[in-house]
């Protein structure tokens, strides 16, 4: 096994004790339920080889090690990165996502490198997506990291000129009630 696959493991269990996660509620295994019952067509944004390389052969084995090393080390550090990351998406702060990651009081596993990937897929991505955009009625879900940024999703969107709206808007006032 790589140690990027251990750190993937090691990161998705702090989640399930220290925040709750639990795979099997995950919005990817609720919109993927939506879309089998309604019959609607799921288009990955990767193939299997991209995905396949981002997780596990972008890295030195080296640098995978080190990364593993700091998620055991410093387990605390990953679960108040994604407090931290679910707090700025709730409360729509989605620039500030980029900055959490790729700034230097980041102490986790997902580095600077790892956002230098995120926009190398973005730019990608919004090429895939032009043919279901054209379409319309396209529902995109992602690791919210991809969003904000100067070269967020969201902005590269933009710039290829859709438009781009939140659907929860309202969301974070709703739940102080």
């Amino acid at each position: 096994m790589k140690p990027s696959y251990l750190t993937e493991m090691f990161r998705t269990e702090l989640m399930k004790q220290w925040l709750g996660y639990d795979d099997q509620k995950s919005m990817e295994n609720f919109f993927e339920s939506v879309a089998l019952e309604r019959n609607i067509p799921i288009v990955g944004l990767d193939n299997i080889g991209e995905t396949m390389y981002m997780l596990f052969d972008r890295e030195p084995f080296h640098w995978q090690c080190k990364e593993l090393l700091k998620v055991i080390e410093y387990p605390e550090n990953e679960v108040k990165q994604e407090r931290a990351i679910r707090d700025m998406y709730r409360d729509g702060r989605l620039t500030d996502l980029a900055y959490q990651v790729e700034g230097p009081n980041n102490t986790t596993s997902i580095s600077f490198s790892d956002y230098k990937v995120y926009c190398a897929r973005n730019q990608q991505w919004v090429k895939r997506l032009q043919p279901y955009l054209a379409e319309g009625g396209a529902f995109i879900t992602l690791n919210a990291l991809y969003l904000g940024g100067e070269k967020g999703l969201l902005q590269l969107l933009r710039a290829a000129g859709y438009r781009v709206r939140p659907v929860n808007r309202g969301l974070r006032a709703k739940e102080k009630q």
